[in-house]
């Protein structure tokens, strides 16, 4: 979770500032970090236990605090 915080979050940052993204773009940006999180291994999908949008719900509201891009 740290790492896709402080580095998978931050890193389309700059451009996002710039410009509006396409929402395919945002789409595909969220299913990559979601896949992330999930998976264990390269070759093996990991099995979510929680739906991606608990997750990215604020800390105070019972989420984990990502944000969905």
């Amino acid at each position: 979770m740290i790492l896709i915080q402080s580095h998978l979050e931050s890193l389309p940052a700059h451009t996002m500032q710039c410009f509006q993204l396409p929402q395919a773009t945002s789409d595909q940006l969220n299913r990559i970090l979601r896949n992330f999180f999930w998976q264990k291994l390269a070759s093996h999908n990991g099995f979510p236990l929680i739906a991606w949008d608990r997750i990215c719900r604020p800390k105070a509201k019972g989420g984990l605090g990502l944000r969905k891009l």
